[in-house]
């Protein structure tokens, strides 16, 4: 149960909407609770079930031609599966270029290809050397071990990094994965580029996405956030402008 209305509320809320006489009822709509990360489809059942005995009353109530939608993109793979059972579907995450859950990835990448469409990208502020036994950031949480090669990334939680990526996630700098260190900090991350030849300010920095031969995926900045792919994106700040291409 989230939003919207329990069946037994359906006919007396046809009643209002009749008496509106500003209101047309377009469509009929639900959303599935737990389709896409488990092989129990009991739940989803009993939701297909309540839902098509919801559309009826509709229609016996002279709403024969409403729109009726109930899947996002699990729907669509687990449920529609293409047989066009209702009017709409709500391609979500999947127009993205993104798995729902790894279990649906792991049932339908033989015979559906995704690509995703988002790179988040920025730029290399600064770069220095840091002597041996030097702290890096915010609480001390990371002592240089030797003289360290840092960059400094105009990135942080305010932007949607997580401060779970602290001394955790990696960016993607000359197409090589650089390790961050130190705490995530409100708007700017370190990162060691010891190992990458000729870093400079302004080079590309990729936090998703693919820079060469390299990549980092949304599922794979999620799991070092410990969260999923949809918080993952949906964090990334609306201020930051987004370039279509």
């Amino acid at each position: 149960g989230r939003e919207g209305i329990m069946p037994s509320q359906v006919e007396n809320l046809i009643k209002e909407i009749k008496n509106l006489k500003n209101i047309i009822l377009d469509g009929v709509y639900s959303h599935f609770a737990n389709i896409e990360d488990t092989m129990n489809s009991t739940h989803a059942n009993r939701q297909i079930e309540t839902y098509h005995s919801c559309v009826e009353i509709f229609k016996k109530n002279g709403y024969e031609k409403i729109n009726t939608h109930i899947s996002a993109t699990s729907g669509i793979l687990v449920y529609e599966k293409g047989e066009n059972l209702h009017s709409i579907v709500r391609l979500g995450i999947g127009l993205y270029g993104l798995w729902p859950s790894e279990h649906l990835e792991y049932l339908n990448k033989k015979k559906i290809i995704l690509k995703p469409v988002l790179r988040w990208v920025t730029h290399v502020a600064q770069v220095k050397v840091i002597p041996a036994n030097y702290p890096i950031g915010y609480g001390l949480t990371y002592i240089t071990k030797k003289n360290t090669k840092i960059a400094v990334i105009p990135q942080g939680y305010f932007d949607g990094l997580t401060r779970s990526m602290s001394n955790n996630g990696e960016f993607l700098i000359r197409g090589k994965k650089a390790k961050i260190i130190g705490r995530v900090a409100m708007n700017m991350t370190v990162v060691d580029v010891s190992h990458i030849k000729d870093v400079m300010p302004e080079d590309e920095v990729v936090i998703i996405g693919v820079q060469g031969k390299a990549k980092i995926t949304a599922e794979e900045v999620a799991k070092k956030s410990d969260t999923i792919n949809y918080e993952a994106t949906t964090r990334i700040s609306a201020l930051l402008p987004r370039v279509i291409v």
